[in-house]
């Protein structure tokens, strides 16, 4: 099969129609549609959003005894999009958690610019905040936390780590006999984050992954939706 660049498909195509004695508006109008058709699909070829899971603190085994809900396994049964690379991570340096190697090089494997999410549940927000502050322009993410713990949760006014979006999901302030939470408060938590995009608070307890994970799917899709922009 023959490949074409699009500027010789463009001339290739004019020979053609200006061959079989097309007019020249004819001509404009069908090389256009076949231009935009063909970029669109280069497009999507050539973007690959990535979005990054960063697990809490306990592991599956400890996460069941509490019977919580383990990220990874949301992480492993969430389907993206056709084109859409995950990886999921622990929060710790021993889990790969603080590795940023590959976010760049997965930047740079495709001719524009792709976006790139982080979302981080628990220890793993805290984590998902370092690596979003670590990362230079043009990497710069959306950021997700739900519910993080970590020390910087003394501050409720940490600077944005990002020039992408910076989403905070928290659960309710109320004092809690529940595990996770009790957990969740002697690591500290976030709360409400006067630097964020937008803090949602929601009346559930810190197990309930599952329903911080479902209010933060609409921000991944915005993110993915953004397409990609041609690299400066």
């Amino acid at each position: 099969m023959t490949h074409f660049s699009l500027p010789s498909l463009s001339s290739f195509l004019w020979r053609k129609i200006n061959f079989c004695g097309a007019s020249k508006m004819a001509a404009k109008i069908l090389i256009m549609i076949v231009l935009l058709t063909q970029g669109g699909v280069a497009l999507a070829q050539s973007c690959k959003p990535l979005i990054v899971f960063y697990n809490g603190f306990l592991n599956q085994d400890l996460d069941k005894l509490l019977g919580k809900r383990n990220f990874y396994s949301i992480c492993n049964e969430y389907i993206p999009e056709q084109g859409v690379t995950k990886k999921c991570l622990s929060w710790s340096k021993i889990g790969g958690g603080y590795e940023t190697d590959f976010i760049v090089d997965h930047w740079h494997s495709t001719p524009n610019q792709t976006p790139i999410i982080l979302i981080g549940y628990s220890y793993g927000g805290d984590t998902a905040y370092d690596i979003a502050k670590s990362l230079p322009e043009p990497y710069s993410p959306t950021l997700i936390t739900l519910d993080p713990v970590g020390r910087k949760g003394l501050d409720s006014s940490l600077p944005k780590p990002t020039s992408g979006k910076w989403i905070t999901i928290y659960t309710k302030d109320a004092v809690s006999f529940n595990r996770c939470d009790l957990i969740a408060r002697t690591g500290i938590r976030y709360r409400n984050q006067s630097n964020a995009d937008s803090n949602l608070k929601f009346d559930v307890n810190h197990c309930d992954v599952d329903i911080m994970f479902s209010r933060a799917k609409p921000f991944i899709e915005e993110a993915i939706a953004k397409g990609c922009r041609t690299k400066d």
